[in-house]
């Protein structure tokens, strides 16, 4: 019998060096029992054999800390299973036996207990891939990136997880750093009764990190019992070094910062020095210029070119990697106006990774944009199915909803999206814009200066209320506003579709098109909308101006 020192854990098995909780190394209780005999499994007979008990489990919250509690062999287990390792050197150690397949997991954030925050990039990143990898899993649902780790330093029980985040198991991890390497603890968990599924522990250099990744993810998508991919055990690259960078460009352009963005593609550049065929660090670049001219690091034209080359790269490499096809559909879309190669380009996407979330949401709006409403509506709900909790899915299927007419279910998902956060101001943008399809003015106008205080006034939360004051017959303050932007034209970019909507409200419908032509010549993604924005109405569609518009924009 072994214990911890730290948290008094005792550990039957004798192959078990450190503690599964901390990762103190175990000392030997001389006084304790034997461990009882262990049987062969023929599970695996062709791999080296490692030892696996039957833990007694006390649940705990976990994020920060796992959910199991003392591990001790229980009163009147017959047999303790010896079963094989996966041949990386890790001891795998099982729960209670299952023979049901898991349809639906969430993979939670790795804890980082090395005691070094310049490691967070390698706590996130294996998080990351794991998801990556294990959304193309067939018959697997994946909870995205979003969703999960809006739980990072929460004490949310597994039960809770369960049911806020619809899974029936989480992956919990955490990593500690000894030297030059890497020791790693999952546990596997059932959300219905709290029961860990399984449990593994790796100890690997992190010069193996990339083979560490893969074997992880062959390993839980072999407890989730799923129906093995091709692609869980592929490395996307076998230099170390490459991978590390992709993993710190992952870690920046997740902060979704101007300077971040710019340090995100110095490190995927890096990598893709080191391993030119990397095919995930040329898709990772794609997804930097993609934001670019939103962050404002570069103007469309720039930035989307950089995009087009980078996807292009990706999928000569990958031709397999749905993410890239989405990028790809994107740019055809918001940019190039290319909208048969963009409905194409989604759905490929799809086809690859049913479980990339971004893919439904991106292609729900151009559902709506043509005006399949129904299809647009169902595609957003998909997304949300996939990522509950995330911002912009929220606000996606609230303007499905909203652009079908449906304004009677798309104001409470717009005001369920600002329940997730309060400081959202698109939300509040959209929900303004449903006011005023209901006649609800009043409200329509609070939305819309709320939007305006948290936006520190933007362009699009400026026009909006503009538009609203118009449709509420306060003509005075909303031409106040539009001059307002107006004089912002010459320094900064102001939002030329919804000024556009400003002057509608005002009836103003010869400087409408003055800058709905503006936003075509720039390639405002916005001014796509006009066949089905329900601001407008009869009389501005009626217009040659309109019908000449929709040509050259080539909107099906």
């Amino acid at each position: 019998m072994k214990h911890c020192p730290e948290c008094n854990r005792n550990y039957a098995d004798p192959t078990i060096s450190f503690c599964l909780q901390d990762g103190a190394p175990l000392v030997f209780d001389l006084a304790a029992a034997e461990p009882e005999t262990a049987v062969l499994s023929a599970d695996r007979p062709s791999e080296a054999a490692t030892r696996t008990f039957e833990p007694k489990l006390n649940p705990r919250p976990v994020n920060g800390r796992f959910a199991s509690g003392r591990m001790s062999i229980a009163a009147g287990i017959v047999g303790i299973l010896l079963i094989t390792a996966i041949g990386f050197g890790g001891y795998l150690y099982y729960g209670r036996g299952s023979s049901k397949q898991i349809a639906s997991i969430a993979v939670m954030p790795f804890v980082n207990k090395t005691g070094n925050v310049e490691l967070d990039y390698l706590s996130e990143g294996m998080t990351d891939t794991l998801i990556h990898t294990l959304s193309h899993v067939p018959d697997l649902r994946v909870k995205s990136r979003s969703s999960v780790f809006r739980y990072t330093g929460k004490d949310t029980d597994v039960k809770t997880l369960g049911r806020q985040l619809s899974v029936q198991a989480v992956l919990n991890g955490q990593l500690t750093q000894r030297g030059d390497g890497l020791w790693v603890v999952l546990e596997l968990i059932d959300t219905t009764d709290e029961s860990v599924i399984w449990v593994g522990q790796y100890d690997r250099k992190l010069s193996e990190l990339v083979a560490l990744q893969s074997e992880i993810a062959r390993d839980v998508s072999n407890k989730l019992q799923a129906r093995p991919s091709p692609t869980v055990a592929e490395r996307p690259t076998e230099n170390t070094e490459a991978y590390r960078q992709y993993l710190l460009g992952r870690y920046e352009w997740n902060k979704r910062r101007k300077e971040s963005l710019l340090k995100a593609v110095d490190h995927f550049k890096t990598a893709i020095e080191l391993d030119p065929a990397f095919a995930l660090a040329h898709a990772a670049l794609a997804d930097c210029y993609i934001v670019f001219s939103t962050y404002e690091v570069a103007a469309p034209a720039e930035s989307y070119a950089l995009a087009r080359a980078a996807v292009q790269k990706a999928l000569e490499l990958d031709a397999t990697h749905g993410e890239a096809y989405a990028t790809l559909a994107s740019i055809n879309d918001d940019y190039d106006w290319n909208f048969a190669a963009a409905e194409r380009n989604y759905l490929q996407a799809i086809a690859l990774n049913p479980n990339y979330a971004i893919a439904h949401q991106w292609y729900a709006e151009y559902l709506r944009m043509v005006g399949r409403f129904d299809e647009a509506v169902a595609h957003s709900n998909r997304a949300i199915d996939l990522d509950p909790v995330s911002l912009s899915v929220n606000l996606g299927l609230g303007e499905s909803l909203y652009l079908a007419g449906r304004c009677n279910e798309a104001i409470p998902q717009f005001v369920r999206t600002i329940e997730l956060d309060p400081g959202f101001a698109s939300a509040h943008i959209e929900l303004a814009g449903c006011y005023d399809a209901v006649g609800n003015h009043e409200s329509a106008i609070d939305e819309a200066r709320k939007a305006v205080e948290l936006s520190d006034g933007s362009s699009s939360a400026l026009a909006n209320l503009a538009y609203s004051l118009g449709r509420a017959g306060n003509d005075t303050e909303a031409r106040k506003i539009i001059e307002q932007l107006k004089k912002k034209e010459g320094t900064q970019l102001v939002n030329g579709p919804a000024l556009a909507r400003a002057y509608y409200a005002i009836g103003n419908i010869d400087e409408v098109f003055v800058q709905l032509q503006r936003a075509y010549e720039v390639r405002s993604p916005g001014v796509r909308y006009i066949k089905v924005d329900p601001r407008y109405g009869a009389d501005f569609r009626s217009d040659q101006r309109y019908s000449d518009l929709v040509r050259k924009i080539g909107l099906p």
